[in-house]
């Protein structure tokens, strides 16, 4: 691949694709044809344009667009960049997050608003707790529909690399095994420093590309509908300052969510559930069982909806996969 040589030839070549561009347009603040146009070299960025760029650049793409800067503007350097501002001045929750939550509440219909308002509040979280672009990823974690909550769902997800943007089609089952299953159980934040460790007695196994992870609890009025999962690929990455904010977020996320979606405390009672590869065959089956489900209905003339058949196959999987953890489990105990 041709190696760029200045910072323009860099640019075009990282918005070559329209959703990148259109990704890094919205995390700058700017129209993509903005973009367009620096690329070009149609327009000269102010100088804090600049630094948010470096913000929001992967950590790769940063150490190549550095030293292009630098030749081009003298006296340029990373340090005045917003990652450089001390943490205890950055992780608050910006006014205008807030007030576009309570705004939406208001207005936007029930259907969308978890999916529209979710994507917002992550991305925005995402932008703080990692500027730097080394890899995170945010999960908003649920509990599956029931009188008692027997395992916990990836619901909505959103990362950078080296996860993929968008992450709930990845989504797994967790249970009592788990950090988020731990969070939920007790009601408080959970932290994992370092998942690669074998000898570490905190909860929690290690997915793909994990170092740390923490795990908030979404409360309200004392009852709970989950929790947020917070993935990092960098060891120890949790300070105080950062998991302080993670419970602001999910203090914020469990606004979001509707009122039947939390269970009281006594109505937790989670299981086990299978590692991740042992669930994927369930999962890839999820949406033609939707299918079915519907077909069923139809020809029994009953009245189902998308989300109804959704939920009846999601209880069938969970079902499934409770069942291999308690035979795995009878068998250990055979042995």
């Amino acid at each position: 691949m041709y190696e760029p040589q200045t910072w323009h030839e860099l640019l075009k070549q990282i918005i070559a694709d329209a959703s990148s561009r259109q990704v890094l347009a919205s995390e700058l603040g700017v129209v993509p044809v903005t973009l367009t146009r620096w690329a070009n070299d149609e327009v000269i960025p102010r100088r804090h344009n600049l630094h948010k760029l470096l913000e929001v650049l992967t950590t790769e793409q940063r150490e190549r667009m550095l030293p292009l800067l630098e030749a081009e503007f003298p006296g340029f350097t990373a340090s005045k960049s917003a990652s450089a501002v001390p943490p205890t001045e950055m992780l608050v929750i910006p006014n205008e997050v807030y007030l576009r939550v309570v705004h939406s509440l208001a207005y936007t219909p029930r259907q969308v608003r978890f999916s529209s308002l979710g994507d917002f509040v992550l991305q925005h979280a995402i932008r703080q707790l990692d500027p730097s672009r080394a890899g995170i990823a945010l999960y908003i974690i649920l509990c599956s529909r029931g009188e008692k909550v027997h395992s916990l769902r990836e619901s909505f997800g959103r990362g950078t690399p080296p996860w993929p943007q968008v992450l709930e089609q990845h989504g797994i089952f967790l249970g009592a095994e788990s950090l988020a299953g731990h969070s939920v159980i007790f009601g408080h934040l959970e932290i994992n420093q370092h998942l690669s460790s074998s000898d570490t007695l905190s909860p929690g196994y290690r997915g793909m590309w994990e170092e740390s992870a923490v795990a908030m609890p979404l409360l309200r009025e004392g009852r709970i509908a989950g929790c947020l999962l917070v993935s990092s690929t960098q060891p120890d990455h949790f300070i105080p300052v950062r998991c302080q904010l993670i419970e602001h977020y999910a203090e914020l996320i469990a606004l979001v969510l509707d009122p039947d979606e939390f269970y009281e405390p006594q109505q937790i009672d989670l299981g086990i559930m299978p590692p991740p590869e042992m669930q994927r065959p369930y999962l890839l089956r999820f949406r033609h069982q939707v299918a079915t489900v519907l077909k069923e209905a139809l020809r029994e003339r009953q009245l189902l909806t998308m989300q109804e058949a959704e939920v009846r196959v999601w209880q069938q999987i969970e079902a499934e996969l409770l069942a291999i953890s308690s035979f795995s489990e009878d068998a250990e105990k055979e042995e």
